[in-house]
C-alpha cells in the first residue's frame, strides 16, 4: 500500500502515513455473513489538509534541485571560459582575428559569462536559503522561478515546480510560519 498523499510505501496494517502523517481507515471488516464490508472509522477524524501541508514535503526536494541547477551552471559558465580561453591562444593559420572582432568577442563572451555565473551565485542562494527556511528565499524563488520559465526545457520544468510550490497564497502562510519556526 502507498501513500496517496506523498507515495511512501507502507505496510498493509498501517493507518498513519509516517511520513506526512495522513489516516487511512481501518482495513474493511465483513458484516457478519452477510457479505458486506464496513469501515472502521477512527471516532475523530483530523481537519482535512489543505495545500499548505504539501510545502514541508517539498522545500527539501525544490531546495535540491536549485543546488543542482546552480552547480551546473557554474559548470556551465567554466566550460564557456575555458573554450574562450582556448580561442584566444589558438591563430587557425589565418594571422589572427581582427583586432576589433577579438575586442567585441571577448567583451561579449566575458558579459555573458559573467551574468551567467550571477545567476547560477543566486541559484546556489536560493538553494541554501530554502534548506535554512530563510523569510526572504520564498521571494527569491518566485522571482528565479517565473525567470526559469523561459529556460526551456528543464529551466522551464523547474520554474513551475517552484511556483506550483511557493507561489499560492496558503504556502506563503504556511513558509511564514515554518521560517518563523527554523
Amino acid at each position: 500500500m502507498f501513500c496517496d498523499r506523498c507515495g511512501t510505501a507502507l505496510p498493509s496494517v498501517q493507518t498513519t502515513c509516517h511520513n506526512c502523517g495522513r489516516q487511512f481507515p481501518a482495513a474493511p471488516a465483513t458484516l457478519a455473513g452477510s457479505g458486506t464490508y464496513a469501515y472502521a472509522m477512527p471516532a475523530v477524524m483530523p481537519a482535512s489538509r489543505g495545500a499548505a501541508d504539501r510545502l514541508p514535503v517539498h522545500l527539501n526536494r525544490l531546495a535540491g534541485l536549485w543546488l543542482a541547477n546552480g552547480a551546473l551552471r557554474l559548470l556551465e559558465v567554466l566550460g564557456f571560459w575555458t573554450v574562450s580561453r582556448l580561442f584566444d591562444w589558438m591563430d587557425f593559420g589565418m594571422g589572427g582575428l581582427p583586432w576589433a572582432a577579438t575586442i567585441w568577442g571577448i567583451r561579449f563572451s566575458e558579459g555573458a559569462m559573467f551574468l551567467f555565473g550571477m545567476f547560477g551565485v543566486l541559484h546556489l542562494v536560493l538553494a541554501w536559503g530554502l534548506f535554512q527556511r530563510a523569510s526572504w528565499a520564498r521571494y527569491l524563488g518566485v522571482a528565479l522561478g517565473f525567470l526559469a520559465l523561459f529556460r526551456f526545457p528543464l529551466g522551464t520544468a523547474l520554474g513551475v515546480y517552484t511556483l506550483w510550490v511557493l507561489l499560492p497564497v496558503a504556502s506563503a502562510k504556511e513558509y511564514e510560519r515554518i521560517s518563523q519556526t527554523a
